[in-house]
């Protein structure tokens, strides 16, 4: 007779724990990045490639995060995932020993292949274990601990990178071994369906344009998020704040919002997701439409806290959104979607910033409203599908 196996906090909090890995890409190279480049700072383009040491992680996950999810599907969860720690760790502790920068580029490229397997399995596999409230609760817990230790890793990295120089930063990779018992001890591979197995699943109509939609909201939101959380500075500098303590003090209370909208998230899970997205997305808007009429630094963090707020509640009802209605022989594929596409928001969030002030605007503050309104015109977009939804609840009725 079979047994069915019930998740609960030791799945729970392996999977959530083991997220912060991702965070550590580039959070723990931020605080040594001077040291490295007095370190290999003769090197051809290194104003280029050094950079790139922290950026390069973030890029493999929203190029690789796609392939990563349809490993899941085919080969199953668990031996991908335990491969891809153990390369994590020892792959992230590489450059304690390593001499040329090109290995060390190397050593980096593959983290972030590692990551990619890692943020998309993670996330899978608490899509396989939980539904309704309770995946929803671990989904939100994720979120809460990528950002939360994002924040501690920043004082962690500089720490050790005072005590022990740039490479001590790294011996803080290896905590990803740590994890290679907890995941052979208590994560277990989710059962196939027994109707047919994965490889033989086409994606449906349906499920294609679940994916279409949950992928465009993801880059949606991964522009939003990124935009307040890396351009607080430009904007701050816009209205005359330059000095650089002032500026981590105002930026670090502003992104304690996210952490705080994560919190929220859990308790508001049974929710709509659509619903939700409509007061997220305005909130957002609005936010960065009182961001473009701010005069000093102090307003300007006040409006990126209710922003950071709304950013902390979007990301997991994202994701919840996006598994909901993912079968699990394409749950992986889905997922890495939405990692490859909230990615990929990172990366455009700059660009997109960069051309409305150049070609628009003039300014940065103005160039906020301008993102501003289209969050506002994405919350007007869940609204009128919220609406479609509860009119086809009615009708069911």
């Amino acid at each position: 007779m079979t047994v069915q196996r019930s998740a609960g906090l030791p799945q729970g909090m392996t999977l959530v724990v083991q997220s912060a890995l991702p965070a550590m890409g580039a959070v723990l190279l931020v605080p040594v990045l001077p040291l490295i480049f007095t370190e290999f700072r003769s090197m051809p383009g290194a104003d280029y490639w050094i950079p790139a040491l922290v950026t390069v992680p973030a890029l493999c996950i929203a190029l690789l995060s796609s392939p990563a999810g349809w490993i899941a599907d085919y080969y199953g969860r668990r031996i991908p995932l335990l491969i891809a720690l153990m390369f994590y760790g020892l792959t992230g502790l590489a450059p304690l020993f390593l001499e040329s920068f090109t290995a060390i580029f190397a050593s980096r490229v593959i983290l972030g292949v590692c990551e990619a397997m890692i943020i998309t399995v993670s996330a899978t596999l608490v899509g396989d274990y939980w539904e309704g409230p309770r995946r929803a609760k671990w989904l939100a817990a994720i979120s809460t601990m990528a950002s939360a230790s994002a924040v501690a890793l920043f004082g962690i990295s500089g720490a050790l990178g005072s005590a022990f120089g740039w490479r001590g930063s790294f011996a803080l990779y290896g905590v990803a071994l740590l994890f290679v018992p907890a995941l052979l001890l208590w994560i277990w591979e989710p059962a196939r369906s027994a109707q047919r197995p994965a490889a033989a699943v086409k994606l449906d109509a349906a499920t294609r344009t679940h994916m279409i939609r949950t992928g465009l909201g993801a880059l949606l939101g991964g522009v939003l998020f990124y935009t307040l959380v890396l351009q607080q500075g430009l904007g701050l500098a816009a209205v005359g704040t330059t000095d650089p303590g002032r500026i981590g003090l105002l930026t670090a209370c502003a992104s304690a919002a996210n952490v705080i909208g994560t919190l929220v998230f859990r308790s508001v899970t049974t929710i709509r997701p659509t619903r939700l997205l409509t007061v997220e997305f305005l909130i957002i808007g609005l936010a960065m439409l009182t961001i473009s009429r701010v005069t000093s630094d102090v307003q300007f963090a006040a409006a990126a806290f209710m922003g950071l707020l709304g950013c902390g509640m979007l990301m997991p009802t994202l994701l919840n959104w996006t598994m909901m209605s993912l079968p699990f022989e394409v749950r992986a594929r889905g997922t890495g979607v939405f990692q490859s596409m909230f990615m990929l928001g990172q990366f455009v969030s700059s660009f997109v910033m960069i051309g409305v002030t150049h070609a628009v605007t003039g300014s940065v503050l103005a160039s906020f409203g301008i993102i501003g309104v289209i969050a506002v015109a994405a919350a007007a977009g869940a609204f009128v599908a919220d609406g479609r939804i509860r009119n086809i609840t009615r009708a069911t009725m």
